[in-house]
């Protein structure tokens, strides 16, 4: 399970320090638990399958896929009742296979439409619309550079 636990940061693109963080733990368990001199418990265990999207069994065991069936199948139920249709599903199935750093990118993009969009006089104004695009989009190009 160690050598899992470590596939696990590293496709998150994510330090020990990062990966302790997000999972409430420090980083030298971090580092236990990838040497394999400590197995984590059951807690631990569930918090990772369920932040990282990870297949429980997969994770103890080796057998199966490293990304939960679990969370395409809950995807695909909360598009359906939004009525979100085919091009949302694959919005958020292209948002799960994303890196971290990539993800932080869309992240910042949500978070600048949603300041947009809490004041209505400037919704309407296509022009600010399309300056916050451009300038996302500038900010992702430089990020990534």
């Amino acid at each position: 399970m160690n050598t899992r636990i470590k596939s696990v940061r590293r496709s998150a693109r994510l330090t020990q320090e990062a990966f302790a963080q997000s999972l409430g733990t420090s980083r030298n368990a971090i580092h236990s638990y990838e040497s394999g001199r400590v197995v984590p418990n059951g807690t631990f265990i569930k918090l990772l399958c369920l932040l990282y999207h990870v297949s429980e069994s997969w994770l103890t065991t080796g057998q199966g896929n490293m990304h939960s069936e679990v969370m395409a199948d809950f995807v695909k139920t909360v598009v359906t009742e939004r009525s979100g249709g085919y091009y949302a599903l694959k919005v958020l199935e292209c948002y799960f296979n994303l890196d971290e750093q990539h993800k932080e990118a869309v992240r910042d993009y949500i978070r600048a439409l949603s300041q947009l969009f809490e004041r209505p006089d400037s919704v309407s104004d296509i022009n600010v619309i399309s300056a916050v695009e451009k300038t996302l989009i500038e900010m992702a190009l430089n990020r990534f550079e």
